[in-house]
């Protein structure tokens, strides 16, 4: 079966997405739509009900129309829907979602791409082996230069009115669902975001730190006003795990010490080439081809109720800001 796939959104991430679904050999884009625009697009359309002859819709728009296409499509539409995070931008929007029929939240999926990438696998392949221990923290740090580049003060992610809290949004929510994942309920949790290069109304920097109710902290750090920068620590009883653009290594064990009896950093008993600056991608690709197998064989999502869980704790988080 070649799935038909509507896109909404045609630039910047719905381009790279319109170009997976492509390239992938079990899917073709049927339509590409815009509200208004017209397209040079062989196959655009700004009627949205032409897509619904398609069997997936997939919602990459900005943040803030989510909902609104979520809402019609839920209503009009009988297909699956892939719909980029985070599914909302208000608690509002988040109790309607909360509040859909079971059926419909068995054909909808919120593209939390990194579930499928090198951070949650290090966690999910390392947690209770001997030589990591039990986790106990986790450091997350992505950044890059974004808000230096000239065609961020035109944008929305630039813009308070459109997308205040746009870097964490986009991209700490990713680590934030990562988390919720694997370490459940929330205990409590700090936010301090800013604006760090000044070339746009909206906070291009933040930091959170998050501790669960199984005791595991975690600290978040994400920018778009620095250099190309990512890389994890998964910190445990026994051992740890540093991942940085080519390596996943794991230190252990905990009782190292030098000739004085003093603790010292443990020998290096896991390495394992990586390509982290791949890893967005591919995970991409994955989650893709994940969500296409469930249309394929017209199975149930069922991934709807930790996505709206992740989309809440973001909410949360960011009603602690001052500068709102």
């Amino acid at each position: 079966m070649m799935v038909s796939v509507g896109i909404i959104g045609y630039k910047n991430h719905a381009k790279r997405l319109i170009d997976l679904f492509g390239e992938d050999c079990s899917s073709y884009v049927k339509y590409i739509f815009h509200p208004s625009k017209k397209l040079n697009i062989l196959n655009s359309t700004n009627e949205l009900k032409n897509l619904y002859d398609c069997d997936a819709i997939v919602i990459c728009s900005p943040n803030h129309t989510h909902f609104n296409y979520l809402n019609t499509l839920l209503d009009e539409y009988r297909g699956y829907i892939f719909c980029e995070k985070p599914p909302v931008t208000s608690m509002d929007e988040l109790r309607q979602l909360e509040n859909i029929s079971e059926a419909n939240k068995k054909r909808v999926f919120f593209n939390f791409n990194f579930r499928f990438g090198i951070f949650n696998e290090a966690i999910v392949n390392y947690m209770g082996k001997k030589e990591l221990g039990e986790i106990h923290h986790i450091n997350f740090i992505s950044s890059h230069g974004l808000a230096f580049k000239e065609i961020y003060k035109g944008s929305w992610r630039a813009d308070k009115s459109i997308s205040y809290h746009a870097i964490t949004d986009i991209v700490a929510i990713h680590f934030i669902d990562i988390l919720m994942l694997n370490f459940g309920k929330l205990e409590f949790s700090n936010y301090s975001p800013k604006i760090i290069a000044k070339r746009g109304s909206a906070l291009d920097s933040a930091q959170i730190g998050m501790s669960f109710l199984n005791g595991v902290t975690a600290s978040i750090y994400v920018s778009y006003a620095a250099p190309f920068f990512r890389e994890a620590t998964i910190i445990g009883t026994n051992g740890y795990i540093k991942i940085n653009d080519d390596e996943l290594n794991l230190f252990s064990p905990r009782e190292t010490f030098d000739k004085e009896g003093f603790f010292i950093c443990p020998p290096k008993q896991i390495k394992s080439a990586i390509k982290l600056r791949e890893d967005y991608l591919n995970s991409l690709k994955k989650s893709i081809s994940y969500f296409l197998s469930i249309v394929k064989n017209n199975n149930d999502l069922k991934c709807f109720d930790l996505g709206i869980q992740s989309n809440k704790v973001l909410l949360n988080i960011k009603s602690m800001s001052s500068s709102d």
